[in-house]
């Protein structure tokens, strides 16, 4: 009885200590990693195709075994675009990717897997990589001779050895392929470290990729680290695009999500996972898949250059450490600018397209160039700028998109000719003084009247000056306002000695192609008659406004008083 009293309070004593340790174990080991996304790459909402017929040919005791999947329903009707898919040393069988390779048949994609490697106690004597590659395209150009008409454009995906046998592909006399990509692809042997390889000269090979280019690599990769990944993007100089994602491994709940060499694989293979850890890791299919590899490679067969990758989040609601970009090309060129001037003096509105390529990397944002000098930066998502105030005159505009790589080259030019604003002066007399220089208003202040006396019968003489300010040869319209006494008066605008007033005073007068600084003189004559009265007076606004944007004007005021 005294026994069993001990091994029940052992038994509360131990249970005690085990929720104790539970409620002070880290609430982020309870949180489970993140599912299948509903949308985008990755995910299953592109799927037209049911299901795919698998086909093989050759024998794997000699190198020449492929398989190919062919989708019950093609993607692009009677053909499909070829995913050449090249598996990692040893992983013969295309057991270990199979999900991924049904992802990719449901999407309607062909799959052509060729056996590199050769199997059984042939794999110990197999360590000439030039053979294997030899070995892969003549298996695909096998399997495409199948295939026919139904071949589409050919994609590469490449797994560890794979992806260094897809990034020597066409260096090695490989057919074209529209995109590569590289899941953490091995430049040294691409095996563990006990088997002896005769490599590939890939730095040589490299070069004559001229696909679109990704390459996948993890933190944790022992077999494969992602230096690797940066030498082959340092070699891809042919590339149309390259970029490198590095992910990370985030343990902060369970199961962990592993940026370890297998990661790209599903399933063992019927290979004990002990044996797997030899290889660089173990096999599972999770979010590291879905979100990762298998989105990189559907938006690398889209026609994308680049992708912003989303792990999603733990169950606790915590982000999952998202991928990094380790190197990537500068973005490519922004549309020439639309720029347009406005209505108000000095504005200009300058509006482009963002670059067809952002380098595989986000655009970071934008600069605008005026005349050299900078004069605005944006965010990754504005298109448009304002300049102002803007000298008026001829003005060229680029552009310039950055990246987390840096600045790529600028746009074409766009010009500007910004309308410019005259400057009107008026003298008080054919000789006096002139003043409103470089005073610009709507309506004449003190600074820009003139008045003058003008006995009986004489005549008052103001010439106004006329000013180009600006950079470029502009026109100008000349308006006439008169007020005052509404009779004893009579006002006449000359030029050169040529009579003008009728078209002055009916705003359609132009002094035109007036260069940079130059002047151009009218006289306002204001004649007082014999019925004028002492004290009377008349004014006379004269607006110089531009020919290009018209509410850019100057004006001056003549004032001749009856004395």
């Amino acid at each position: 009885m005294r026994g069993s009293r001990t091994l029940g309070r052992l038994t509360v004593t131990l249970g005690l200590v085990a929720a104790l340790l539970l409620a002070l174990a880290s609430p982020a080991w309870a949180a489970t990693p993140p599912g299948r996304q509903a949308t985008g790459y990755g995910s299953t909402a592109g799927y037209v195709s049911a299901g795919a017929t698998r086909f093989e040919a050759g024998s794997a005791n000699d190198g020449t075994k492929v398989w190919w999947w062919v989708p019950t329903t093609l993607r692009d009707g009677a053909s499909a675009p070829v995913v050449v898919y090249l598996h990692g040393f040893s992983l013969t069988d295309p057991e270990p990717y199979q999900p991924h390779i049904d992802h990719l048949t449901r999407q309607g994609y062909i799959v052509v897997y060729p056996q590199f490697n050769l199997t059984g106690l042939g794999i110990f004597n197999d360590n000439n990589q030039n053979v294997m590659l030899s070995r892969a395209i003549a298996a695909t150009q096998g399997a495409l001779g199948s295939l026919g008409a139904q071949a589409g454009p050919l994609h590469l995906f490449g797994h560890s050895l794979g992806g260094l046998l897809s990034a020597s592909w066409m260096g090695a006399g490989g057919p074209a392929v529209d995109s590569v990509t590289l899941a953490n692809p091995s430049t040294g042997a691409g095996a563990p470290s006990f088997v002896t390889i005769v490599p590939i000269d890939w730095q040589q090979a490299a070069p004559a990729t001229t696909a679109r280019t990704m390459i996948l690599t993890g933190d944790d990769d022992t077999i494969a680290p992602p230096s690797e990944s940066l030498g082959l993007f340092a070699a891809l100089t042919g590339a149309s695009s390259r970029v490198v994602y590095q992910a990370h491994t985030d343990g902060r709940g369970s199961p962990g999500l592993d940026a370890d060499h297998m990661s790209p694989i599903q399933s063992s293979g019927g290979i004990p996972n002990f044996l797997l850890q030899f290889f660089g890791g173990t096999a599972e299919q999770d979010a590291m898949d879905w979100r990762y590899y298998w989105a990189a490679l559907d938006a690398n067969l889209d026609g994308q250059r680049s992708i912003t990758h989303d792990l999603g989040a733990w169950s606790d609601g915590v982000p999952v450490a998202a991928p990094s970009v380790l190197a990537a090309d500068l973005p490519g060129v922004p549309g020439a600018p639309a720029v347009t001037t406005s209505p108000g003096p000095g504005l200009v509105q300058v509006g482009w397209q963002a670059p067809g390529d952002d380098g595989g990397a986000p655009i970071t944002g934008y600069r605008v160039i005026r005349d050299n000098a900078t004069i605005a930066t944006t965010g990754p998502g504005a298109t448009t700028a304002t300049d102002q105030p803007v000298d008026c005159g001829r003005h060229e505009y680029r552009v310039v998109a950055a990246n987390d790589v840096g600045e790529g080259p600028p746009s074409a030019v766009s010009v500007a000719v910004v309308p410019c604003r005259p400057d009107a002066e008026i003298a008080g007399s054919r000789t006096g003084p002139f003043v409103g220089a470089d005073l610009y208003r709507d309506t004449p202040g003190a600074t820009q009247l003139q008045t003058a006396p003008v006995a009986k019968r004489s005549t008052a003489v103001f010439p106004v000056r006329i000013g180009n300010d600006g950079e470029v040869t502009s026109s100008f319209r000349l308006a006439a306002a008169v007020s005052g006494a509404p009779t004893g008066f009579r006002v006449r605008v000359v030029r050169a000695g040529q009579d003008i007033t009728d078209e002055v005073l009916a705003g359609t007068y132009v002094v035109a192609d007036l260069a940079p600084g130059a002047t151009a003189t009218v006289k306002v004559k204001v004649t007082a008659f014999r019925r004028s009265t002492w004290g009377s007076s008349r004014k006379v606004d004269v607006t110089v406004a531009s020919t290009a944007t018209p509410t850019l004007v100057d004006v001056v005021r003549a004032r001749a008083v009856r004395r």
